[in-house]
């Protein structure tokens, strides 16, 4: 029962992060307003959130629930799974450190480097590869 749960969970978040990413790109533009930096924060709150509850879960699944976590660690499958997770996470902090610095200019118009809108498109590939990964893995593939 708490497999169940937790992989429904995990799976739940996934889609979240997709979504509020897709979402996050589809909103940042060059030229925003005050009312576009709230709803980006407010996105963004939602794909932390997300990733942290993924995180979570993950963590739990790994340890504590479901397969014993040498299934896992003894795949090269899943360390590069993790490693591009990881990366989705450290391609969201230019993102994040743009809307801090945004969020603190006194004029009501903001301009988003090429390099962020590009940045909020590139975190789709390592999140697609830890999702086609995390699929092989839990087939059984890449085990010697």
């Amino acid at each position: 029962m708490a497999f169940s749960l937790l992989k429904l969970i995990h799976f739940i978040s996934i889609i979240v992060i997709f979504f509020s990413l897709a979402l996050n790109a589809a909103v940042i533009k060059s030229s925003m307003t005050l009312e576009d930096l709230k709803n980006l924060w407010r996105v963004q709150a939602v794909f932390w959130l997300s990733l942290g509850i993924t995180c979570l879960c993950g963590i739990i699944l790994l340890f504590f629930v479901g397969k014993p976590s040498q299934y896992y660690s003894n795949n090269p499958l899943f360390t590069a799974k993790l490693i591009a997770f990881v990366s989705v996470i450290l391609l969201t902090f230019p993102i994040m450190t743009f809307l801090s610095k945004a969020r603190k200019s006194p004029n009501g118009r903001f301009q988003a480097p090429r390099i962020i809108r590009l940045a909020t498109k590139a975190v789709f590939l390592p999140l697609v590869i830890a999702l086609l990964l995390a699929t092989l893995v839990a087939r059984g593939i890449g085990l010697q």
